[in-house]
């Protein structure tokens, strides 16, 4: 295979043995994977274990770390070295170089999974999937070295500080206390709500969508766990407080009076119209989510403001796989950076040990330990008093950015609402 990119590492390289300040510039743009030679990707290795040791890099040098190493004559020996020097180069625009090399690199990485879809080996059903996250994978590895000078990110947090625009802060869930300590969700956060199963992750997830939708914040809610028919039985009977069994019930007749608050309940929800968009596909994957919320974040005419998954563990093939639930939690919190949008994530947790029901804590959210280191914000739930159903405490068990708390809520079983205590 030929390499369009041949050029620019030999003048990286070149650059660097003659000025070892060089390094720094091109590792900004490149790594060692990103050289398609391999005596170009040994010399490289040689420069970087040089730089982490503190050692300037020159010729001598680096001879002397391959030589050390014992692939000397792998990297071209002493005379392919020197060549290196010959070419011609130019210190200045080592940037530009290392780019070409990034652009290179992109490209044989993207035949690479053009092959990989179409020689057999991944199964058409799962092809998007593949795609999705090799496509993630290398948008991650691409932006690893965007460094920025710590000056030039405090004058921007100052020009919005002394614009007022600091308090505008995140959006809110829609609960005064937990906003209070929280501050609302900020662009690219991860939270994640754990609670066991039946204690109300979705009916909890489903009003903050509707709080925050109310607030103009457009809403993507992805569902593998209810559909959309059930979700918006639910939305009707929490805005119009209608007992969700009475409507669905088809052997009770609902009144004249209650016929009516659904009425209006529903034109109260097409006063938010694309306000909140549901996709409850029962075999979604980080992949699709990716796919589906950023094309949403891309129309301007809907917008994305919050992505909500309820609940995580449904994304994976086996909700107990420790190594499929950290891959699921680090791709949304990705997905999140990403496009600059927070995530807010439902979790089962794991039943504690023993029969007394206990407070839960950030340890127990199922299937690996990755959840909680990678969260900006663990919220749980549970029933304090298992004879009370209508308390619910929420406990802010991980806060990044903030005190830790706890408030309870006031949940309302017949209309699966949640609201502020003394509601």
């Amino acid at each position: 295979m030929s390499n369009p990119s041949d050029d620019e590492e030999v003048a990286v390289l070149g650059a660097i043995l003659t000025r070892g300040e060089c390094y720094q510039e091109a590792a900004n743009i490149i790594e060692e994977s990103d050289l398609y030679r391999e005596e170009h990707r040994l010399i490289w290795r040689a420069m970087t274990a040089l730089a982490n040791d503190g050692v300037n890099i020159d010729p001598v040098s680096v001879v002397g770390v391959l030589r050390e190493k014992r692939c000397l004559d792998r990297a071209g020996g002493s005379p392919g070295i020197a060549t290196l020097m010959d070419s011609p180069f130019d210190t200045v625009n080592v940037t530009h170089y290392a780019k070409g090399i990034e652009k290179a690199s992109k490209g044989r990485v993207l035949k690479q999974i053009g092959r990989r879809l179409m020689d057999g080996a991944v199964s058409p059903d799962k092809r998007m999937d593949v795609a999705q996250g090799s496509l993630s994978d290398l948008n991650q590895r691409s932006s690893h070295n965007k460094n920025v000078s710590i000056e030039s990110v405090t004058a921007g947090i100052t020009t919005s500080i002394i614009n007022g625009d600091r308090l505008k802060g995140g959006i809110m869930l829609g609960f005064s206390e937990l906003d209070s300590s929280l501050g609302g969700l900020k662009p690219a956060e991860y939270m994640i709500l754990g609670a066991q199963p039946s204690v109300g992750k979705s009916a909890f997830a489903l009003q903050v969508a509707y709080n925050m939708a109310g607030c103009g914040c457009k809403v993507f809610f992805f569902t593998p766990e209810m559909t959309q028919f059930q979700l918006g039985l639910r939305l009707l009977s929490m805005e119009s407080r209608v007992p969700y069994s009475r409507i669905t019930n088809e052997d009770i007749v609902l009144t004249k009076e209650e016929r009516k608050k659904i009425n209006e309940a529903q034109s109260t929800i097409e006063d938010l119209p694309g306000m909140i968009t549901i996709n409850d596909t029962s075999t979604q994957t980080t992949a699709s989510i990716r796919l589906n919320a950023r094309g949403a974040w891309m129309d301007k005419t809907r917008g994305l403001d919050l992505i909500i998954v309820d609940y995580l563990q449904l994304l994976c093939p086996n909700d107990d796989d420790k190594t499929a639930v950290t891959i699921v939690s680090k791709r949304l919190k990705a997905i999140g950076k990403d496009l600059g949008v927070p995530v807010f994530a439902c979790s089962q947790l794991r039943r504690p040990y023993g029969q007394e029901p206990r407070r839960p804590d950030k340890f127990r959210l199922k299937g690996s330990g990755q959840l909680e280191s990678d969260a900006d914000q663990v919220l749980l739930m549970w029933y304090p008093h298992l004879s009370d159903t209508s308390k619910v405490e929420v406990f802010i068990d991980k806060n990044r950015n903030g005190p830790l708390g706890q408030t309870t809520l006031h949940f309302d079983k017949d209309t699966t609402s949640f609201s502020n205590r003394g509601w």
